[in-house]
């Protein structure tokens, strides 16, 4: 599925990271969908944090509509300074937490 904040966080490396380990297809797909959805979690925990409790049901609903619509980031732009490095900086993190598991696991 196609996120709003696609642009902003590049997962193909991590998946990378998962084909590496010598373990079932099956079983690295559920580690890459899970880390797919940690991601996505931490992105909407930084988003209802920094974004003002009055427009919550909007961009909830906004997202609901339509995950891929470009257009939310605009819109959360102007409701949350540096939105993008934000966004970055959180997906960043997850993935390096999912990197030195996998290297200490392999």
């Amino acid at each position: 599925m196609n996120i709003f904040y696609d642009n902003l966080i590049n997962l193909h490396e991590l998946h990378l990271e998962f084909d590496r380990l010598e373990i079932p297809f099956p079983h690295r797909r559920e580690l890459i969908d899970l880390a797919d959805s940690a991601v996505h979690h931490e992105v909407f925990d930084l988003i209802m944090i920094e974004l003002p409790e009055e427009h919550h049901t909007y961009f909830l609903e906004t997202f609901a509509a339509d995950p891929s619509n470009v257009e939310i980031l605009g819109w959360l732009r102007g409701r949350i300074p540096d939105v993008e490095d934000k966004i970055r900086s959180r997906g960043e993190e997850v993935k390096e937490d999912f990197k030195q598991k996998i290297r200490s696991a392999g």
